[in-house]
């Protein structure tokens, strides 16, 4: 697992990054340390949106050469149980822990032999909902993986903050944003250290629900799709150290 001061470095790293593919690039050196060679992010399709569509929800696209485009000709977007999981769930999970439809066994079955082909015989997906209610994740793959849940942690994080790099590329022109509070700031340093909303109320002698409301205020000048990448965006603009 990466230490916090490789992390630090790793989220200051992607925020230099000047496009997507530079993202792709340097997220993938960190994730292939643990087998997962592949790497796809954006925001998920509706229901029915058909294959020529798909694409420009895609953020990040660092897949193996030919796998996306077998992935959208054949409208697997459609029966991917992993898919399926991330528009119910919110948090962190493997591929084979999504379940299979009864109905679409068969159908899923193709779609993970193929993907094998290609060097994806498992992976992790990082799903996460933006502050306009877009259901958005990263997804990783890979043949030989090995990823202790610590390792799983970590990837979650920086994951929710590359696919926030990648949506500000994708939008250079947003506005800044505003400054924190002196107590929003004091509350989010203690959430980067990994306490709750109750300890961090007794640390700063207030009650738990104000804890909770600097923290939703913080997330919201942040520009932050949850907690995780509130502070990943608190590390960013050097609130944290």
């Amino acid at each position: 697992m990466a230490d916090y001061d490789e992390t630090l470095a790793f989220i200051a790293s992607i925020d230099d990054a000047p496009t997507a593919d530079e993202v792709c690039r340097r997220l993938l050196g960190l994730s292939s340390r643990f087998g997962l060679t592949g790497v796809i992010a954006g925001t998920m399709p509706g229901s029915g949106t058909p294959p020529s569509d798909q694409q420009r929800h895609i953020l990040l696209d660092g897949w193996p050469d030919g796998w996306i485009d077998r992935y959208v000709q054949r409208d697997y977007v459609h029966i991917d149980p992993v898919i399926e999981r991330i528009r119910k769930d919110r948090n962190p999970f493997m591929w084979d822990e999504a379940p299979i439809a009864p109905t679409l066994r068969r159908e899923a079955a193709t779609m993970n032999g193929e993907a094998r082909e290609f060097g994806l015989a498992g992976g992790m997906a990082v799903p996460l909902v933006t502050l306009e209610g877009k259901i958005a994740s990263v997804s990783f793959g890979g043949h030989h993986i090995e990823l202790s849940p610590d390792d799983r942690s970590m990837l979650a994080l920086v994951s929710i903050y590359a696919i926030g790099r990648a949506f500000r590329l994708s939008r250079p022109t947003s506005p800044a944003r505003p400054l924190l509070s002196p107590r929003e700031t004091e509350a989010i340093r203690w959430a980067a250290i990994g306490k709750t909303d109750w300890e961090i109320s007794m640390i700063m002698a207030i009650s738990e629900h104000t804890a909770a409301r600097h923290l939703a205020n913080a997330k919201r000048k942040l520009g932050a799709a949850n907690r995780a990448h509130a502070v990943a965006e608190a590390i960013r603009a050097g609130i944290v150290r």
